[in-house]
């Protein structure tokens, strides 16, 4: 499975183009895409309306991992009735704690760190086990602690374990 972190967040017309566009052809390869729902429920109708959502799925940006982030309350709330009103399109939302009942929409969690609680830019970390085991996600999401790493792969496969273990151990 291929998963698009683009980000997706502007007007639907936009958000439509920047998918079906030849220039990266997202909408040739990617099973998965984040969408941010700043313009409304206008840019998840667009994608889907493409007709490429049938066996693809969309995860929507609730919150963010920043600890100044612009996605208050409100915002999550308004996020989270957009999805749930579009499940046939949205598998999920991207939180820092599950803020859906439904438990068939998945919950990703980024912002994963096994080294470092932050950066000097806003990023706020947290661990494999504090994600699973009291935040309640499905899935988390590592990007600096294994792309920024020495190596990579072995990285990569220290979080896999990592994230195993923390997701077994939260049952």
């Amino acid at each position: 499975m291929l998963f698009e972190d683009r980000k997706f967040a502007d007007i639907g017309h936009i958000v439509r183009l920047q998918y079906t566009s030849p220039v990266f052809g997202i909408s040739e390869w990617a099973d998965v895409v984040t969408v941010h729902v700043v313009a409304g429920e206008a840019s998840i109708v667009a994608l889907r309306d493409t007709g490429c959502f049938d066996q693809r799925g969309m995860i929507i940006i609730a919150q963010m991992s920043t600890k100044d982030t612009l996605t208050d309350e409100s915002y999550l709330q308004k996020a989270v009735e957009i999805g749930g009103s579009h499940r046939d399109c949205v598998i999920g939302f991207v939180a820092q704690s599950r803020v859906h009942n439904d438990w068939g929409m998945l919950q990703f969690t980024p912002g994963v760190h096994l080294a470092t609680k932050g950066d000097s830019m806003g990023q706020t970390y947290n661990t494999p086990d504090i994600v699973f085991k009291e935040r309640g996600a499905d899935v988390i999401i590592v990007g600096r602690g294994i792309y920024a790493a020495p190596n990579p792969a072995e990285a990569a496969r220290t979080y896999r374990q990592a994230g195993w273990k923390a997701y077994w151990e939260s049952f």
